[in-house]
């Protein structure tokens, strides 16, 4: 998938997991794209936020 996406594009990322993914592609897309990633188990999406959240790919 990383190697499909460029700067600036958006990706959704269903079923998030722990957001191994979710950080992947926040990587390939860079600061003018965007990850909108789902996780339905609220204790799942926790630990996607957290894992967004340290490695430094979530923005406002």
């Amino acid at each position: 998938m990383q190697v499909l996406l460029r700067p600036g594009d958006v990706a959704i990322d269903v079923g998030a997991n722990l957001g191994c993914y979710t950080v992947a592609l926040a990587e390939a897309v860079g600061p003018r794209g965007h990850v909108i990633a789902f996780e339905p188990f609220r204790w799942l999406h926790q630990l996607v936020v957290a894992n967004v959240a340290i490695n430094g790919t979530l923005t406002a």
